[in-house]
């Protein structure tokens, strides 16, 4: 384990917040055994297991099933925080983009044919444009998400999403990514997820900010967190937990919002490297 302080967590762990794509799973989208005895370990003496991730919330339900631990669910990049099975998954938390913002994103959508995806009431929306259906469907085999396709997103004008993702090749992308922080400052959280992904969400949220919220409500102090993640989206989450640990595969952003870096990738176990290290004592 790659430290950037030396000292060990001074208080237990009693919640582990986890990434999804390039953290809890491995390459192929896959829970590895290793992994999964060591958060049934530490679940078995109490911690509470969040999921943590810009996927949509049925996206994420059935890496929980999976799993096989009931936890709370952090989704949209945490614009959206759901209780476990056991509490009957209820809303404890909802931050919307606003509709105004929304509806600029509908329109530069149309005016230059992009790939859209717009969020509402956990549905995927979408127009199925030939010329950017590609980038769909790389998505939707990621993620698992199911789109609803409708004529034009135009019907949405004045309602507020949950969240709005641009897909788009990394290079493009990246320019807009600076585009759109000009435009919108702190008025919009515009963030680089995946490479072909620039999200839009409300500004009050991310994965921190989500994460705080959570221990509010089961009663946790955020020193005694631990999160996981490799991301830029998981640059928040990492510095708000007691504990931050980056992937060994993890983005810049996320390896300096971390305490620590694991020596294996997402692919090689990283999340059992750190849960065996920080939760389990082994």
């Amino acid at each position: 384990m790659r430290t950037k302080k030396k000292t060990a967590p001074s208080v237990p762990i009693r919640l582990i917040a986890l990434d999804l794509d390039g953290t809890l799973l491995d390459d192929n989208k896959q829970i590895s055994a290793a992994t999964r005895d060591a958060l049934h370990a530490a679940a078995a003496r109490g911690v509470h297991i969040v999921l943590a991730s810009g996927r949509m919330t049925p996206a994420i339900t059935p890496v929980a099933d999976d799993l096989a631990v009931d936890g709370p669910i952090i989704s949209y990049n945490g614009a959206r925080v759901i209780g476990p099975t056991a509490a009957g998954r209820d809303v404890w938390w909802n931050q919307p983009l606003p509709a105004r913002y929304a509806d600029e994103l509908i329109a530069y959508h149309e005016t230059h044919g992009i790939q859209m995806n717009y969020y509402l009431d956990d549905i995927l929306y979408s127009v199925n444009q030939p010329e950017t259906r590609p980038l769909l469907d790389l998505y939707c085999r990621r993620t698992g998400s199911v789109p609803h396709f409708v004529p034009s997103l135009r019907e949405f004008i004045g309602r507020e999403p949950t969240k709005i993702i641009l897909l788009l090749k990394p290079s493009r992308r990246d320019e807009l990514f600076d585009v759109f922080k000009k435009k919108y400052g702190g008025d919009v959280w515009v963030v680089k997820s995946d490479p072909e992904y620039l999200e839009f969400l409300n500004p009050a949220v991310n994965k921190g900010q989500a994460l705080r919220i959570l221990c509010r409500r089961l009663g946790v102090d955020p020193a005694e967190t631990m999160a996981c993640g490799d991301g830029d989206n998981d640059a928040d989450m990492l510095a708000a937990a007691g504990v931050g640990v980056a992937m060994a595969n993890a983005s810049e952003a996320s390896k300096a919002a971390a305490r620590y870096t694991t020596r294996r990738s997402n692919h090689e176990g990283g999340v059992a490297e750190a849960v065996e290290t920080f939760v389990l004592g082994d």
